[in-house]
C-alpha cells in the first residue's frame, strides 16, 4: 500500500510539472531576465539548511537530520552569532566541543557530518511544503481538519493581497473551495505596464495536502518554532503563464493522492513557462512569502534555481555538503 501511495504521488507530482515549460517568454522587455545573486551575502543558517534539507543527496540529508534531531539546538533560545555560523554550531551543540578541536576529532557522528563532503544530485528537485505555526494560524487548534482550513484560507488571503499589489485581481475557474483549486490572476491595470512584462493572464493552481500533525519533540519544533503543530508535506502554489490563452483540462487525481487532497479530479492549465522565471514573478513571490510564515519553495530545474523562505529569494549553493550548504541572497535588475 506505501509502494502505491508513493508512486501514484510521483506521478501526479509528474503530471503537474508537465504543464510548465522550461523557458521563459522575451514577449515584453525584460520577461526572462536573471536575478542577481550576491554570493558574500548568504544564509548559512541551520534554519535554512533544514528547510531545504531535500536539496541536499540523500546520505548528507539523513545525516544532517540525526545530528540536529540529537542535539539540544533550539531556534528560539539561540544566539544570531550561533545561527548565522550555522552548521559548524550545531556540531558544538552536538557534541560540546569544536567541529576543529582534539576532542572535537572524535566526536563521532557529528564530526563525519561537518567533515564529509558527499557528492552526488539533490534527493529533490523541486518541492514546496509549508510548517504551521499558531501564531501564523491566529489560533491554537488541535483537529488537522480545522488547521487545514484556517491555513487554506490564511493563504488565499495572501494570495489576494500579493495580487493587489501587482495589479491583478483572481477569479477561481474551477474547484473552488476544494484543496486543488485553479484560478485566473487578471490584470486590472495593463495600460500602466507598456513595456514591461505584465501578462494580461496569469494562471494559479494550488495543491494544498491533507496536515499532519507536529510531535513535541519533532525536529520542525527545534528549527522553525516551538508552536509549530502541523505540516504539510505539499503546498504548493503555481503561477504560470501562457501568452497563447489558456485552455483547461480536467484530469483525475491519481489514486493513492485522492485521500490527501480528498479530490477525484482537478483542472490544469495549458501552460508555456513558471512566472518564477520572470523578474515579475520572482517579485511577485517574495511579497507572498513574506506573508506566509515557514513556507518552503525550491525548484534547482534550470537556469532560474531559487529556494524561496519567509520573503527571501536565494540561489542554493553547494548542495552536496551540508557543511557548505547555503543559500545566496537575490535581487532583480530592474
Amino acid at each position: 500500500m506505501k509502494f502505491a501511495i508513493k508512486s501514484g504521488l510521483f506521478i501526479f507530482i509528474l503530471l503537474i510539472n508537465i504543464g510548465c515549460a522550461s523557458k521563459a517568454p522575451d514577449t515584453y522587455n525584460g520577461a526572462s531576465t536573471n536575478y542577481d545573486a550576491d554570493y558574500f551575502d548568504t544564509n548559512r543558517s541551520i534554519e535554512f539548511k533544514y528547510a531545504f534539507r531535500y536539496l541536499m543527496p540523500p546520505l548528507e540529508r539523513d545525516k544532517f537530520e540525526n545530528t540536529l534531531k540529537n542535539s539540544n539546538y533550539k531556534s528560539n533560545n539561540w544566539t544570531q552569532k550561533m545561527q548565522s555560523e550555522g552548521f559548524n554550531a550545531l556540531a558544538i551543540s552536538a557534541t560540546g566541543t569544536s567541529a576543529l578541536s582534539g576532542e572535537g576529532q572524535a566526536a563521532g557522528l557529528a564530526l563525519s557530518l561537518v567533515d564529509d563532503y558527499l557528492s552526488g544530485r539533490s534527493e529533490k528537485q523541486r518541492f514546496s511544503y509549508m510548517v504551521f505555526s499558531d501564531e501564523w494560524l491566529d489560533s491554537h487548534v488541535q483537529d488537522a481538519e480545522e488547521a487545514h482550513s484556517i491555513a487554506r484560507e490564511k493563504t488565499l488571503a495572501a494570495l489576494h493581497e500579493t495580487a493587489t499589489a501587482f495589479d491583478y485581481k483572481i477569479v477561481c475557474i474551477a474547484n473552488c473551495n476544494e484543496r486543488m483549486p485553479t484560478f485566473e490572476l487578471i490584470s486590472t491595470n495593463q495600460g500602466k505596464y507598456i513595456n514591461q512584462f505584465h501578462p494580461e493572464k496569469l494562471s494559479l493552481v494550488l495543491y494544498l495536502s491533507e496536515l499532519e500533525k507536529i510531535e513535541s519533540d519533532a525536529t520542525e519544533r527545534k528549527t522553525f518554532s516551538q508552536d509549530s503543530n502541523f505540516q504539510a508535506k505539499y503546498w504548493e502554489i503555481h503561477v504560470t503563464g501562457n501568452d497563447s490563452g489558456f485552455t483547461y483540462v480536467t484530469k483525475d487525481v491519481p489514486g493513492g493522492t485522492t485521500g490527501i487532497y480528498k479530490q477525484e479530479t482537478y483542472v490544469l492549465p495549458t501552460t508555456d513557462y513558471d512566472i518564477n522565471q520572470t523578474p515579475l514573478g520572482r517579485k511577485f513571490f517574495r511579497l507572498l512569502s513574506s506573508k506566509m510564515t515557514n513556507w518552503v519553495v525550491a525548484d534547482i530545474r534550470g537556469n532560474y534555481e531559487l529556494a524561496l523562505l519567509n520573503g527571501e529569494l536565494y540561489h542554493p549553493v553547494n548542495m552536496s555538503s551540508a557543511k557548505s550548504f547555503n543559500g545566496a541572497r537575490t535581487k532583480e535588475d530592474n
